[in-house]
């Protein structure tokens, strides 16, 4: 679990293929980003805190936090087929 740059949001993931963003404050389910074709390994917010990179063994999603939009997806490659992507990581810039 993750929380979100402001400190208002904490993001996890499941062996459901999802990852759920939470209120800390409340515990209310927020919104759910769904659509991994296997267990979301690594959920993070962007810098600004407006979008959310998964990863999974197949591939890696970028989601808009706001509308749970799936912006764009990053498939794994024939030399990741064994292995997916296992840590979502964005860059501070």
């Amino acid at each position: 679990a993750v929380f979100s740059p402001r400190g208002d949001q904490i993001l996890t993931v499941s062996a459901g293929m999802t990852a759920e963003l939470w209120d800390k404050a409340t515990g209310q389910l927020l919104r759910v980003f769904p659509g991994h074709a296997g267990e979301v390994e690594s959920a993070v917010f962007s810098p600004r805190g407006d979008q959310i990179l998964t990863a999974s063994r197949d591939g890696a999603r970028l989601w808009d936090k706001r509308t749970g939009a799936l912006l764009k997806s990053f498939p794994r490659t024939f030399a990741e087929q064994m292995h997916g992507a296992r840590s979502a990581v964005f860059s501070p810039r």
